[in-house]
This record gives structure tokens, sequence and C-alpha cells, in this order.
């Protein structure tokens, strides 16, 4: 296995038009396998081979490929290349070998690197942004970083001076890559998971997805990316999840281009399957939301920041009152995606959950003959240990979601219950805070449940649990909602995307569903994950160990 370091892989393509001569495109990977003093990595140059065979089926007229790579010839091979990117229709990078993350800052390691402290990663790494402003002459770029190896540098490095912000991270953080707009980042896995490395010689699951789907002909690009993260999910049962940060433009995206000519997807069955069974039993599909078709039915009046309960068990809802907010994070922001381009969107009044669903109202639903997967019968989520009851639930994906809110309205009579608009999300969580977190800008185990600055495994102040707590464990913020930073991952009801063709009224994003958004950091999570801005997606069928959701009622 090989710690999920955050790997990054940024697509920005443009759509390939047909014209009498081909576009030029260029390619570059590199294959750090034999570091000094340290034990070969098996797969890294049967990936490199396999993503180079990706990039000429995809038409890529030059593909060069440098393994084991030291200092002097990585920056050489870059600044190369760079020449050649210049005027390119696309430009494509492609790093497999070690990677560490030190005070926010992406460092690719070079075979002939001898860290022993942290200080010495600016003379002896290399910045990941170097390979985005290699490629950035090109009218658009692909920069894969597949940095996920067991890291040993990261475990014998010292912190020195001014980098010692934060422990020296096996993974990567996310990059902020200045001027990369119009860029897809695809992650291997997500941050503090494992991700596979594969049997020896035959290269790792995320390697042959990305080298099965990439070059696959008249599949939209963002289509493309989903299935990778489904291949990966299946093959490494449920253990690696890859998802997507993008800032594309709103049209459609073809790496290649002409008509499809594969098997029907499997996850599109499995959607199909899930929305006939709500078809039967007389709900909306998931693509046709809650509250975008009909007004919802009459609520009781309430006021901002009136609690209620509507039924026995039933969510405790907090009444939140409508604004306009900037969603999204500032340039200056530690640790910003490029998907959390600042915008300014306005919300309408709306209730939302005081915690998460927990295991004892999920349970509630699987009594109540709700929450119940299509030809499998009735889903009840493996606790992990960490308990039921006040536990939030977890193990639960979007689609599973949806079954409980739809479940929840039949015990209500019909009422408007739903998951939260990624807008609504953040701005419950925000609760009128323009800072990185609720409260303030300095994350904090007083006020959350979260993970080490590196990950999992630290705790200290309120936070004493190496899992989840039980919910309202922290403090409420300004609006009275507990856990929107840390805890569990929380599913929101959007399609993931670009916030330039997301809805500003606050309603949710509904075009492009190959993945749905989920918010919020989780007890496994660094700080970098619990901010108000950050964002995280997978496909609506994925469960993980650390996602829940919490419910939203329209008003």
């Amino acid at each position: 296995m090989r710690l999920a370091v955050r790997v990054l892989t940024a697509f920005a393509l443009m759509t390939v038009a047909a014209s009498a001569q081909a576009p030029r495109r260029v390619a570059l990977i590199v294959a750090n396998a034999n570091y000094a003093g340290y034990a070969p990595l098996p797969n890294t140059a049967v990936d490199a081979g396999l993503v180079a065979d990706a990039f000429r089926r995809a038409g890529f007229s030059t593909v060069a490929v440098e393994a084991d790579q030291g200092i002097a010839a990585f920056r050489t091979a870059l600044g190369v290349f760079q020449t050649r990117a210049q005027g390119a229709e696309v430009a494509a990078i492609y790093y497999a070998g070690h990677g560490v993350e030190v005070g926010g800052r992406n460092w690719l390691i070079p075979t002939d690197a001898r860290l022993e402290n942290d200080e010495q990663l600016a003379f002896q790494a290399i910045d990941a942004n170097l390979l985005i402003q290699a490629a950035s002459g090109a009218r658009t770029r692909i920069v894969v970083l597949d940095a996920c190896r067991e890291n040993p540098f990261a475990g014998r490095m010292r912190r020195t001076g001014r980098l010692a912000t934060r422990d020296v991270a096996p993974g990567l953080a996310a990059p902020i890559g200045e001027g990369a707009r119009g860029t897809l980042l695809m992650y291997s896995a997500a941050p503090g998971e494992l991700a596979a490395d594969g049997v020896a010689g035959s290269g790792s699951p995320f390697a042959r997805a990305f080298a099965r789907f990439i070059p696959e002909r008249g599949v939209e690009l963002r289509v493309a990316a989903g299935k990778i993260a489904d291949f990966v999910f299946d093959e490494t049962a449920q253990a690696q999840l890859p998802f997507t940060s993008s800032s594309l433009s709103g049209a459609e995206i073809y790496l290649v281009a002409g008509a499809r000519s594969v098997a029907p997807d499997p996850e599109l069955e499995r959607l199909r399957r899930d929305n006939e069974e709500l078809r039967r039993s007389g709900t909306k599909t998931s693509a046709t939301v809650d509250r975008a078709s009909q007004p919802p039915p009459p609520a009781p009046k309430t006021r901002p920041g009136e609690r209620f309960a509507e039924c026995t068990g039933c969510p405790e809802m907090i009444v939140i009152a409508g604004g306009t907010f900037s969603m999204g994070s500032p340039t200056s922001e530690a640790g910003r995606g490029l998907d959390e381009m600042q915008r300014t969107v306005s919300v309408r009044t709306f209730a939302a959950g005081r915690t998460e669903v927990t295991f004892a109202q999920w349970d509630a639903c699987v009594s109540g003959g709700g929450c119940v997967e299509p030809e499998a019968g009735p889903y009840t989520p493996n606790d992990q240990g960490s308990g039921r009851g006040d536990r939030p639930v977890i193990l639960v994906s979007w689609q599973d979601a949806r079954r409980y809110v739809h479940w929840l309205n039949g015990q209500v009579g019909g009422k408007a219950y739903r998951l939260l608009s990624e807008a609504e999300w953040e701005y419950a969580a925000r609760a009128g805070a323009g800072s990185v977190y609720a409260w303030g800008d300095v994350a904090s185990h007083d006020d959350a449940n979260y993970g080490g600055d590196n990950g999992y495994g630290a705790t200290g102040g309120r936070d004493r649990w190496m899992n989840s707590a039980p919910v309202g464990s922290f403090p409420p913020n300004a609006f009275g909602l507990h856990d929107m930073h840390g805890n569990v991952w929380e599913w929101v009801q959007d399609c993931y995307g670009d916030y330039g063709v997301a809805p500003r009224d606050g309603s949710a994003k509904e075009q492009d569903c190959t993945a749905r958004v989920f918010r919020g950091g989780s007890f496994d999570f660094a700080p970098i994950g619990l901010r108000s801005a950050a964002r995280l997606s997978s496909a609506p069928a994925n469960r993980g160990l650390n996602v829940g959701f919490r419910v939203a009622r329209s008003l």
C-alpha cells in the first residue's frame, strides 16, 4: 500500500476540434523509482509506461519519458519541456515518485536527494508549482503528480527554521497553482487515505484506470474522471477514493473526439436502478431535486434561530435566516484549491439539521422500512468500531442520503426535507464569519474534531477522539449548528463543477452529474479540509469511512 499524498492531477483541456492538421500536443513523464539509500518503487516505471501509451493513443505527437531524475536533471527536463510547450495546443506532465508537503507547499523528491530536515527541500527538491509553470505556455495543460507512495523522507526529516510551521507530511497539500484557470485537478486518493500500489509489475489501480479512460473516444473529460474514480474505488474494495477539483468552463471538453463505442457504464446503470426505485416509490429522481420542480408544501411559521423537530426521532432543525455572502476563498488563503473561486451568492431562509444525521436516526429509517437499497434490501452501515447511537452515520453514499430524505419526508407528511445545497452549506458553516473557519483563521481542537496538521492522529483540547465524536460535542457556531467543521464530511445536493456555471441563488448545481460534492472535513483529515471553502467530490454511489450528511428543510 502507499499513503495517499494528495495525488494531484491537473487537467486543463479545450475541446479538440476536427481540423485538417492535428494540433501539436506534447507530454513529459518523469518516473523516479530508484532513490539513493532507499528501497526502489516497484511500479513507478510501469505506471509511467501505461500513461505514456495513453497519451500516444490520445494523439500526442511528442511523449518524452525521463527516468530516475536527480535534482539537476529534473530541472533541466522541465526547462526543455517549457520551451517545447510554448504555443502547443496541449502540454502534459506526469510525475511518478516521492513527494512531501511542508508548510502548505508541495515538494517532489529527486532520486539523489538526501533530506535530513525541511530547510533542505528548497535546495534538493522541486516545488510542484514548477510543473504547472513548465506547461503554462500551451493553450491547455495536463499535470499529474503521482506522489502517493509510502514516503521514507516524511518520517525521517526534522522540522527546522521558518518552514516548520506544520509537520512534514507524507502527502501533498492542495495545489495553489496561480494563473491556472481552466484546470481540472484529479487526486488518486483522498488525503490521509491509502492508495494501492498494485501487484509489482502490473501498475497501480490509479495508473491503469487513467490509461484506460483518458484516451477513450467520445467521452467528456469530467465523465472520464468519474470513470477513473469508479474503477479505483471498486478495484480497491472501497479503500481508495479518487476525487476531483475543477476550474474548467461550462463547455464540454473532449481529449479524444468522436462517437463512443463502449459498453454501458456500470455506475450509470446503478444510478438508473436507484432512480427507478425512487420513481416506483413516488419520489422525484436524483435528476430532479426536491426544491427545483414544485414549490414546497406550506411550512409552519418559524423565526431565525428557532429549533423544531417534526416527528419523534426526526433531526432537530434550526432556522437559518437568508442573506448574501462571498462564497469560496480569497487567493491569499493558505491551502486554497483552484475550485474555490470567490463569488457572491444569495441564500433564502431555510432550516438546517442542528447536527449531522446520527446512527440512531439512520437505524430508525431502517426500522421504519426506509433506507433500502434496490435489489439488496435494508442497508445498515457498519460503525467501524466508533459506536452507534449519537455518533454521525458513516459509510453512506449520496444515494443513501437521498433515500433517508425520502423516508423522512414520508414520516412528516411530505414536507420539503432534502440535502443542503453547496451554497447553503458554506453559508451555514461560516455563520456570518469571513474567516477561514467559523471561529477564526487558526484551526482549533477546542472547536472541532479533526486529525493533526499532517492528517490523522493528533488530538488536543476538547478533541480527544481518534474517530468520530458524538454529535454536539463541540461548541455550536453563531447559527447554533454543531460540527460544520470536522467530525465527518457531509454530502450536499450539488453536482461537482466550476463555480462559474453554478447558480447564484443558493440552489444546487444539477448539471454534469458525474460526481457529487461533500464538505466540512473529518476526524481523520488535516485542517486544510476543515476550511469553510474546502470542497471534495466523489461518485454518488461511493461510501466513505469518514463521510456522512445532514439534512435541510425548505421554508
